[in-house]
């Protein structure tokens, strides 16, 4: 598989249900024929996970990380983030909503998955589906404050 030459690596602390804090080393990239790629480097393990966007790459490679006991600390595995269709058309999926209930996502709330946010809580992918699933049937005040 070849691949364009827009990658990009960043590291990202991780949490274990134990409480430890480490990291991982991602390397993101697009391939030719328009997947994208993470690889996951953690200690001397490597992995790769392919989506046909980013947002579904990363989910990817956190059910992996789950099965290790490990969750990923960027804003991609919040529970309050989530992406639109509309956002994972956009730039292959980096894009995702920071949702809030009671009130519709708006431009402003959009984040890049990879983000990291030092005070991130991670969710499941789990968690992180049911709280979209409940933000998603809830009454929202569609009144936008200027």
């Amino acid at each position: 598989m070849k691949h364009r030459d827009d990658d990009e690596t960043i590291v990202v602390p991780t949490r274990s249900k134990e409480g430890r804090n480490d990291s991982i080393l991602l390397s993101m990239r697009v391939a030719d024929d328009d997947q994208c790629i993470i690889n996951a480097s953690i200690g001397t393990r490597s992995v790769d996970v392919v989506g046909d966007t980013f947002f579904e790459a990363l989910v990817a490679l956190r059910i992996r990380l789950e099965a290790l006991d490990l969750l990923i600390c960027c804003m991609g595995a919040r529970a309050d983030v989530y992406p639109s269709p509309m956002a994972l058309s956009m730039g292959n999926g980096r894009l995702a909503y920071r949702i809030a209930m009671g009130r519709p996502a708006l431009s402003s709330d959009l984040v890049d998955i990879f983000g990291v946010d030092e005070s991130c809580t991670p969710a499941t992918v789990e968690e992180q589906r049911a709280h979209y699933e409940r933000w998603v049937y809830a009454p929202k005040d569609n009144k936008i404050s200027p």
